[in-house]
């Protein structure tokens, strides 16, 4: 199983390592800052103008992929630790998927 805690924009933040100097108390609680916008999203809209959750322009982030993976390693990766930690274990697919 794949999964990112608290959510997929905080895969995509990681792609920038602006994500570094986040608050990881907003990032874990994920909080609605607007009436239609959480933190992370909010977070990636400063690096990514323009982006919409329901309309993800993924090349902007193929590039960055190997970053993102990278980063990664230094918040939570296991599936137990997901379950209460920031983090994500996309990159692992990535890394899984390469190999075929």
């Amino acid at each position: 199983m794949f999964v990112t805690n608290p959510c997929f924009e905080f895969w995509l933040l990681l792609h920038f390592d602006t994500v570094f100097s986040l608050d990881i108390n907003k990032l874990k609680e994920n909080e609605k800052i607007t009436s239609k916008r959480r933190y992370t999203e909010e977070e990636l809209r400063k690096l990514v103008p323009g982006f919409k959750k329901n309309n993800i322009q993924f090349q902007v982030f193929e590039d960055k992929i190997d970053n993102a993976i990278n980063n990664e390693k230094l918040f939570a990766e296991d599936l137990s630790d997901l379950k209460s930690l920031v983090g994500s274990n996309v990159g692992k697919l990535i890394i899984e998927l390469r190999r075929n």
